[in-house]
């Protein structure tokens, strides 16, 4: 078929470069979106077009994401932050303020049996959210091994969550074992590691204790 022409382009896009405010307030990139079938075939021929021009002159593999949201300026469509999710902690997502405010509780005091490994609804707290957490970087928290004696030398523990990583793990924990699984879904699977009930109030590994956890 003959090549798609995106008339006024430019002027359609012209805002996201004028506008310094616009792409963190509308056009995030890198986290989840929920879009209406009617608007995703509003912008899919935008976005195919702009997606082979992005990655002629960008070899990224968020190409497609820069594209994504250019096709979405070029079909009129805006995206707005949703309250119950969280993703990017520089991105002006509301839930955050939820969080630094300790609205969210702590879960791992409220929600989870770390003796048996079991999460189970809390009768005295009502968490407030948020609902969706989409880890889109590598966490980590390295922090000291209470259980150490006063003469004994103190362990430094770490608790990390890499998505990237989940399926090599999974390949790793299937051939140590025999079970033939792939995915997290699988009922065989193993499920993630909980971190201590207390890892917020544990110090930081590295720091002296008369240090600021």
């Amino acid at each position: 078929r003959a090549p798609l022409i995106l008339k006024g382009c430019m002027d359609r896009l012209r805002d996201l470069f004028e506008e310094p405010d616009l792409i963190a307030q509308s056009y995030a990139v890198g986290v989840p979106h929920i879009i209406r079938a009617a608007d995703l075939q509003r912008m899919g021929d935008a976005w195919e077009v702009i997606t082979d021009r992005v990655r002629a002159q960008y070899k990224g593999w968020t190409a497609e994401m820069f594209s994504w949201l250019l096709a979405a300026r070029f079909a009129g469509l805006r995206f707005a932050y949703l309250a119950e999710a969280i993703s990017d902690p520089l991105a002006p997502e509301p839930a955050w303020h939820g969080i630094d405010a300790g609205m969210g509780g702590d879960p791992c005091h409220s929600a989870v049996d770390w003796r048996h490994n079991m999460v189970f609804p809390s009768s005295t707290t009502s968490l407030a959210g948020p609902w969706l957490i989409h880890f889109c970087e590598i966490y980590n928290v390295t922090y000291e091994d209470v259980e150490a004696g006063p003469t004994e030398a103190v362990e430094a523990q770490t608790t990390w969550l890499d998505k990237r990583g989940v399926a090599k793990a999974l390949r790793a924990a299937a051939a140590s074992t025999g079970k033939n699984f792939s995915s997290m879904l699988d009922c065989d699977a193993p499920l993630f590691q909980l971190p201590p009930p207390d890892l917020l109030e544990r110090r930081p590994a590295g720091r002296g204790h008369s240090g600021a956890a």
